[in-house]
């Protein structure tokens, strides 16, 4: 396969364009040639058919859709139409179909484990694990609780409240502001403001943490649940409704549920930023390829729901399986 790349000296896009070329070539893993082409007169662009800097071929085709119909050739940066937006390099769908890779399948699996809870609860002595349970009862009525609550019910499950807190943390299950001692994070729960609102039937309105946290309260808490949530790409408005028994509709119909990751670490830092309602598939495989380096998928809304169901359905367990 035979890969060239066109720019010329007036424009530096090519040199932003060429990191994140070669992470999708090493992504393609094909054999292929790489050629750097550089383009030096009005003459060489026309004979050429060079619509700006950087023009990216695949065995001498262009790789946006519809290039070939153009006639606009000359020694200009090029700005490139994607579904997010307008830009200075093709999108990396375009790059990838070019070549002979699918986008979707050249990502590796979602980010997001069905066995999360199970794996991370596992390690929590009976004590922690209704501490834990306290916790998220709390966050559900709206009201996240004090450091003296904290301290209050490690006691009465016979258990120190700092060590308590740590095994949460380590197990990635509870987080607290280092300055404070307050909870910002637990799972599915932020305490914080986000993007993602979720109404009880109680009224209560709490922020989850990420698109699948939002989802998997209902199942959680056994309740039906409005979500509220934005497109992070156009800011549109998105709203899911569902009931315990995964039944549900979103606003608008065909919207999605991104699943990204970027990095290791702590679910809140790597994923919870990542995993977002999308209006659309096309919206949500340009948010995909907006973040370099961002691993991931595009769920399908149904599929969504039964990743909120597996993952969170089983946290206010009374006896863990």
């Amino acid at each position: 396969m035979r890969i060239e790349l066109l720019y010329f000296d007036g424009c530096p896009n090519h040199e932003r364009f060429l990191p994140r070329l070669h992470e999708l070539l090493d992504r393609a893993d094909i054999p292929h040639e790489f050629q750097m082409r550089r383009v030096e007169s009005i003459e060489d662009a026309e004979r050429e058919r060079f619509l700006g800097s950087p023009t990216l071929r695949v065995d001498g085709r262009d790789v946006e859709p519809g290039a070939d119909e153009r006639q606009d050739f000359g020694l200009k940066c090029r700005l490139y139409r994607t579904a997010s937006g307008t830009g200075d390099m093709p999108a990396d769908d375009w790059v990838l179909r070019a070549l002979g890779v699918s986008p979707l399948a050249s990502r590796p699996e979602p980010p997001v484990s069905r066995a999360w809870a199970s794996q991370r609860v596992a390690g929590l002595s009976a004590a922690e694990r209704e501490l834990h349970r306290r916790i998220l009862r709390s966050f559900a009525k709206g009201t996240p609780p004090t450091i003296g609550q904290l301290a209050e019910w490690a006691d009465a499950a016979g258990v120190e409240c700092g060590e308590a807190m740590a095994a949460l943390g380590t197990h990635d299950l509870v987080h607290r502001e280092p300055e404070t001692g307050s909870i910002v994070v637990a799972y599915p729960f932020s305490g914080r403001p986000t993007a993602h609102r979720v109404r009880l039937p109680t009224g209560v309105e709490v922020f989850a943490m990420c698109a699948i946290d939002a989802l998997g309260m209902a199942f959680m808490l056994k309740t039906p649940i409005i979500v509220t949530s934005a497109d992070p790409a156009t800011g549109d408005r998105i709203g899911v409704s569902l009931s315990p028994d995964g039944e549900g509709e979103s606003c608008p119909r065909e919207a999605v549920v991104v699943v990204g990751c970027l990095g290791d670490g702590d679910s809140a830092d790597c994923s919870c930023p990542h995993v977002n309602f999308a209006a659309s598939p096309d919206h949500g495989r340009a948010v995909l390829e907006f973040i370099a380096g961002c691993s991931g998928d595009v769920l399908p809304m149904r599929e969504a729901i039964g990743v909120g169901r597996e993952v969170f359905g089983v946290l206010l367990a009374a006896t863990d399986a």
